[in-house]
Order: C-alpha cells, then structure tokens, then sequence
C-alpha cells in the first residue's frame, strides 16, 4: 500500500526561473567550476605589476636611452634574445619606426602603461587596461635591446594576455561578487599550464643545465651570496647550516616538481598546492630574486582555487550576484585564442623538455630552431664565486675613489639591500658584464665609463653616491674583485657584511679626448 501524500508541491516540476537579460545580475550558487574570485585576484595582481614594472623602468630609461646613454640605439634595436623573442609581435615594426629615436616618447608610453595598470587595479575597463599596458610593455621590451631581456619580462606579457582573456568587461565591474563569467574554461586552463611551464621548466633547467650544483642538493650553499643583487635576508640565510641549506635545495627542487605537476592535476592537488606556492614565492620575493617573476607566479598559483574552495577558507557561504555573459556570438574570438595559445604552450614546454630524456629525437627532428614561446629557469646554474665590477675615478691617475651603486655590492661596510620587486636593471647587468666579460657587455660597459667622465646626469641619478659631485673625474677604471659574505664573527669584530679579494683590472684607466672634456677647474683647487 502505499503511502499517503503529505505534500503534494513534490509531485509538481519546480518552477522554471528566467534567464535576466544581458546586463541584469543574478544570484548563482556556487560550483567547482567556478573561478570569479581566483580571476578577479589575478587580474588585478597582474594590473599590480605592470604599476611596478613600469614605475621602475620610468626612472631608469634615460640612463639608457639617452643618446649619450649606455644604449644610444636601443629603439631600432630588434631583440633577438630567447626571453623575449616569443612576443615581439606585441610591437609591430612600424609603431617603433613612428615612434622614432626619442626617449620622451618611450618615457610617455611608460607613463601611460602604469596609469593603465592602475586602472586595472581599481576594475576600470579592466579588460581594455590591461590589453594596451601589455602591448605599451611589449613595445619597451622591444625597444630596450639588452637591458630588457630578462625572462620575467617576458611572463609579464603572457601573465597580461592571459588576463585580457580572463578579464570581465564593462567599465566597472565592481569585483567577483558582480562582473561577467569567463567565456570558457580554456582561459583558466591555459593560466594552469603557464604556471606548469614555468615550475616544471624550472625543476628541469636545474637537474640538467645545473645538475653539478642542484643534482648534489648543494645550490643554496652560494645561491644567497652569488644572486645578482644580495639581500639582507640571504645574508642571514646563508649563514645557515650546510645541512639546512642542502635540506633547502631539495624543498626547491619537490616544490617546483609537484607543484607543476599539480598545476595540471586534480582538484584536490590543486586546492593542496595552491597555498603552498603563493607562500613559498611571496617568501623567495623577500630573499630578492627574479625581480617581479615570484609575484607573477604567486598570482598564477591563484588559478588553482575555484570560488567553492575559497568560500570554504573564508568561511563564508555567500552567493555572488554575477552579471549573465553576453551571447554566444560576441565570444568567438577568445576560446580559439586560447586553445591556439596552449597547443603552442605545450610544444614550447615538450621541446624544452625533450634535451633530457631524448636528446637524439630533439637533434634528428631539428626542433632546436623551431620558434617556441620563451622558457622559464629560476636559477639553474649557481655560480660559487661572486665577482664585482668596482668603478673607481681618480683626478689625478694615482689616488682613487669608488663609485657607490644603490643596490649592487660595493662597499664591504654597507649591508645588503631591500629592492624586490624593483628590478634594478643597471646593477643586474654589471653582474653579467662581471661574470660573462662578452662583446656585448663590454659595449655598454664602455659607454657606462664614458658616461661617467662627462659627469651624465641620467647615469649619476642611478648611483648611490657620487664622490666627485658637480666636476667629473679625469680618469676612471674597472676592476674586478670576488666578494664574499662575513661570518657572524666577522661582522662583529669587523662591522663588515662583505670581504673581498682584488682579482685584476676589468677596464684599463682611460680619459676623454681633450675636445670631449667638460671644462672644469684645475684639481688643485677642488683639494683646497
């Protein structure tokens, strides 16, 4: 027999609720499939950076640029530089051709690239600020020839086209709690596999081109005191024991392994991965390495966590008032975009991984010069030595007084700096021009002196001290010395954060042609 009916609403269809027209909102419920929070975050970490990117670039780009620079040529310069080479589509020939040889004009763009950041930080018209403060910082990257080649540059412009695929449209979304779905999950999915390519390539640079250091777990040993730029925090850390530094280099190499792999994993990898590595990279941005690169992957890892896991972290059970996408129609460019997008990303990744575990297949298919997105490696190869470049100027050619940098090692009195993530990209470069004395540095390394004899204002700005004030040197010169952090010991007998050693000269003392030279008093009366 069978049972009465107590409520009879049961047996009647549940009422169907109309969709609201394009624009209005409705109240959803959320679902793992959901990702409102994650790229309302990451779209404005990304906006974040180009603030910073472009701020810090502003203040050093007539130092470079300037005709009497250290890279006179720098806007007809193509960058043929593997970091970059992947985007230089971003800035068409002819934008850098009408652009012409003028440093204000590249001065300008920053300027409006960091205004356009800003908006994207605030939600204004995110979608169309964050395309053209890509394509503003594309055009510096093109532009700026060697100083620009570095692989975070490059991140930032994936990490800002992947966010104009994510980004909602209107000119004020107002947040996740009200702004537009993404068209697809493509987009979310190609930020999951920028985040793998960047982990994973980075664990395999290391036990490839880096095994002799990161293989034998002995990479933190001088990682701390042979970065380009030091920081107070890696002073403190190298003084850690070896066995707590070599316990450190395995984390390193389990935390990028896993957490590319995760990237690409199930839900639960992800949501267990995704705290991990936003914390593990805010922390190494705090030891000073890769400039920006830890805050683009840290916002890459928000990407991982979809609105229910962030619900269940806050403790909050809400229901975002989302804004109905527009029709099917107005979407028809981005989920080709995207899919085009990963299919290139995971050949880029496959032919960086292919040199190690079949060499002969990379070599007899010849992918070698096949043109594949930039790879990414947070430090593979650990150099044990830290040579310095110290520039001295002399009025005399026998007494000698050194030029002060803002960030780079000179003093052995003065500690380590806090920069990141400001890329000081003068400092970084005199580390390569130290550790790799090619053609290529030595050009602008001679510019650098020169500039220096005529007491250039844009060069004197981006140094910390300047021991000749207002009159430039007659003389200058390059030398070499391998710098090394003190102990703790040594820092309190001595007050020292640094001994060095003097290797040899690096640039013989040269002076200007006697037409070149700015008139000046004779030295006799500067000593009185």
């Amino acid at each position: 027999m069978n049972p009465p009916i107590t409520n009879p609403a049961r047996l009647l269809p549940p009422p169907r609720v109309p969709s609201p027209p394009e624009g209005r909102t409705a109240v959803v419920s959320l679902t793992k499939r959901q990702y409102y929070v994650s790229r309302d975050l990451f779209v404005r970490a990304v906006g974040l950076v180009f603030v910073i990117a472009f701020v810090s670039t502003l203040g050093q780009l007539p130092a470079i640029l300037n005709p009497g620079g250290l890279w006179p040529d720098a806007l007809w310069y193509v960058s043929q530089g593997e970091s970059s080479a992947g985007f230089l589509w971003l800035a068409p020939e002819f934008v850098v051709a009408w652009m012409g040889p003028d440093p204000t004009a590249v001065a300008m763009l920053c300027a409006f690239g960091a205004v356009m950041g800003l908006w994207t930080v605030l939600a204004i018209a995110p979608r169309w600020s964050l395309l053209l403060a890509t394509f503003s910082y594309a055009v510096v990257v093109r532009v700026g020839g060697e100083f620009f080649e570095f692989q975070w540059d490059s991140l930032l412009l994936e990490c800002g086209l992947l966010g104009w695929l994510l980004a909602p449209r209107g000119a004020s979304p107002g947040g996740p709690r009200k702004s537009p779905a993404p068209s697809s999950w493509l987009p979310v999915a190609l930020g999951r596999l920028l985040l793998a390519r960047v982990l994973l390539g980075s664990a395999l640079s290391k036990l490839t081109v880096g095994a002799a250091s990161w293989a034998s777990l002995t990479g933190l040993l001088h990682h701390f005191e042979t970065q380009p730029v030091p920081t107070r925090l890696g002073w403190w850390l190298a003084q850690c024991p070896p066995v707590l530094l070599q316990a450190g280099a395995a984390l390193v190499l389990a935390i990028e392994l896993a957490g590319g792999l995760c990237a690409v994993g199930p839900r639960k990898a992800r949501l267990l991965a995704a705290p991990v590595l936003i914390v593990w990279f805010l922390f190494l941005d705090l030891t000073g390495g890769h400039a920006f690169m830890n805050l683009l992957t840290a916002a890459l890892a928000l990407l991982l966590v979809d609105d229910q896991a962030w619900a269940r972290w806050s403790r909050k059970t809400w229901r975002p008032r989302i804004t109905e996408p527009p029709p099917a129609s107005r979407q028809l460019l981005q989920p080709p975009l995207a899919a085009a997008w990963a299919l290139w990303m995971v050949f880029s990744l496959g032919v960086q991984i292919l040199p190690t575990v079949a060499p002969r297949l990379l070599q007899s298919r010849d992918l070698s010069e096949a043109p594949v997105l930039p790879s990414y490696a947070m430090y593979p190869v650990v150099d044990e030595r830290r040579y310095e470049l110290v520039i001295e100027g002399s009025l005399d050619g026998r007494h000698w007084v050194a030029y002060e940098f803002r960030l780079k090692p000179g003093s052995v009195h003065r500690p380590p700096p806090w920069w990141a993530p400001f890329h000081p990209r003068l400092d970084y470069q005199l580390w390569f021009a130290a550790h790799n004395p090619e053609p290529g540095e030595l050009f602008w390394v001679e510019r650098l002196l020169e500039a220096l004899l005529r007491n250039d204002p844009a060069v004197v700005r981006l140094l910390d001290h300047n021991p000749f004030g207002l009159w430039p040197p007659r003389w200058v010169r390059a030398t070499l010395y391998e710098y090394h952090f003190t102990t703790p010991e040594e820092r309190r007998r001595t007050g020292n954060w640094w001994w060095r050693r003097r290797v040899g000269p690096y640039a013989e003392p040269r002076q200007l042609e006697p037409d070149k030279r700015p008139d000046r008093p004779d030295p006799k009366t500067l000593h009185a």
